[in-house]
């Protein structure tokens, strides 16, 4: 895997920045859906990162991979409840998944050795 997790979360910090100033509606709409989908409701923020990692898998996005491995773990999930998704993502989307289930283990290799910056 060529992606570098440490580099793209100190780009978005830079350019996520840069799109405050440049679109601000946009970034401003973006993160209003953000909070209704991801608040409280009937599904725990747990149950929500998990599925948003199943969804993450399965379109593939690799950064969106790394962060919602990354969320579903300080949401409280276990390596095996993301490895769980992992198999459901690969179930429901096959090779496309398959080909990005390496990147959550090894985001969560790195974040067990303490090597990625966390999530602020």
């Amino acid at each position: 895997m060529c992606f570098d997790q440490q580099q793209f979360l100190e780009d978005s910090e830079k350019y996520i920045l840069r799109m405050k100033q440049e679109m601000p509606e946009t970034v401003t709409n973006f993160y209003a859906t953000f909070r209704t989908a991801m608040g409280k409701g009937e599904l725990s923020f747990k149950e929500k990162e998990l599925i948003a990692l199943g969804i993450s898998l399965s379109l593939p996005c690799a950064p969106s991979v790394v962060d919602h491995t990354k969320k579903a773990l300080a949401a409280g999930a276990t390596r095996e409840e993301i490895l769980e998704t992992a198999s459901v993502s690969i179930f429901m989307a096959g090779n496309t998944a398959f080909n990005h289930t390496p990147l959550v283990i090894k985001t969560l290799d790195t974040l067990k050795k303490g090597e990625l910056r966390p999530i602020k």
